[in-house]
């Protein structure tokens, strides 16, 4: 492996963290593997991209689904979901499937000072949200012209939900698709590496020829959320990866002292 500093790290085992789109098509040499299997990660869907929101709020935001009697708990309000409806899913899906940031995103809301207050001022909080969905290449414009009304957006739909959700907001960004990709390394900002179809689940994923963590590239190995069983960070992955690597590595050293 060359580094961009020029230095060359050589090993016999490597084990790639990396979605399989990024480690096949951007780390690997065009030369160094088939044609035929670099097409098929070319067709890997990872058209799931998501955005990621993050505000400093002044109080606990309230949500007119929660109970009269729980209003103000911030541990109740510390995770919330916002999809009320299978249309709903299916509209911001395809929103962003015909290019556009989801007029009406899916919402996973987070408040972690509510079990960690430490992190925040007394009486300030901080919130999060993965927004489902946002195209990684826009139809109209690019991210940094989509951010701003992005934002807005997504504060908007908070207010409907949360009514004054934004007269609470101190401070607010919000992470593009194209922020992700090129932050954390992620195609497609698809935060779990290939998007979770059935044709890319269990013996499939990522590839029905390739899912067992080894790579047609001898001593390359995968254990990134693009292998079984996926998930978010859950060390699934890792866990299965190397029990392979180690299954793999113990049953050429018997082979080796056999002979």
């Amino acid at each position: 492996m060359r580094l961009e500093s020029g230095r060359t790290l050589r090993s016999d085992l490597v084990v790639s963290n990396a979605d399989p789109k990024r480690t096949f098509l951007r780390l690997v040499g065009v030369d160094d593997l088939d044609a035929d299997f670099r097409r098929c990660v070319a067709n890997i869907k990872t058209r799931a991209g998501y955005m990621k929101y993050h505000a400093i709020v002044s109080d606990v935001p309230s949500y007119t689904a929660m109970p009269e009697e729980l209003a103000g708990d911030v541990r109740v309000a510390s995770a919330a979901r916002i999809a009320p409806s299978l249309d709903y899913y299916r509209q911001a899906w395809a929103d962003a499937q015909s290019g556009l940031p989801s007029a009406r995103p899916v919402l996973s809301t987070h408040i972690p000072t509510g079990y960690t207050p430490d992190l925040a001022p007394p009486g300030k909080h901080i919130f999060g949200a993965w927004i489902r969905y946002g195209p990684a290449r826009p139809r109209d414009g690019d991210w940094e012209r989509l951010r701003e009304p992005t934002m807005r957006n997504v504060a908007s739909v908070l207010d409907h939900y949360a009514p004054g959700f934004s007269e609470l907001v101190e401070w607010q960004k919000l992470y593009t698709p194209a922020d992700i990709e090129r932050e954390t390394g992620m195609t497609d900002a698809s935060i779990r590496h290939v998007d979770m179809t059935l044709e890319q689940m269990l013996h499939r994923r990522p590839l029905p020829a390739w899912s067992s963590y080894k790579s047609p590239l001898e001593g390359l190995w995968l254990c990134g959320s693009g292998m079984h069983p996926c998930r978010s960070v859950a060390g699934g992955p890792g866990h299965n990866s190397a029990k392979a690597i180690l299954a793999h590595f113990n049953a050429g050293a018997s082979a080796s002292w056999r002979t």
